[in-house]
């Protein structure tokens, strides 16, 4: 549990444009496009508006409440659908 808290940590200060690698551009093309995407759904109920806050108003995933950004920058993380099976890392 305290590694998972160190690397939801490490994701959200990291910064993202140094990051090169395919799989990250890979991850975000994939989530950009997902309905799970805060930016993708229309529906804004508490929950919705929450996550929002946590998140500093940066887009989400609705599934798992992740940053989109800072989930996708993290190796270890998994899409909570198992959309990334498929990007080699």
């Amino acid at each position: 549990m305290f590694k998972k808290i160190i690397r939801i940590i490490r994701s959200k200060i990291r910064n993202k444009s140094n990051i090169k690698d395919h799989w990250y551009k890979e991850r975000l093309t994939i989530c950009n496009s997902c309905p799970l995407n805060s930016k993708n759904t229309d529906r804004k109920n508490l929950k919705y508006w929450t996550l929002r806050i946590l998140n500093l108003g940066e887009y989400f995933c609705t599934k798992c409440g992740c940053e989109i950004k800072a989930k996708c920058s993290e190796e270890m993380e998994e899409c909570p659908k198992e959309k990334w099976k498929q990007i080699i890392l």
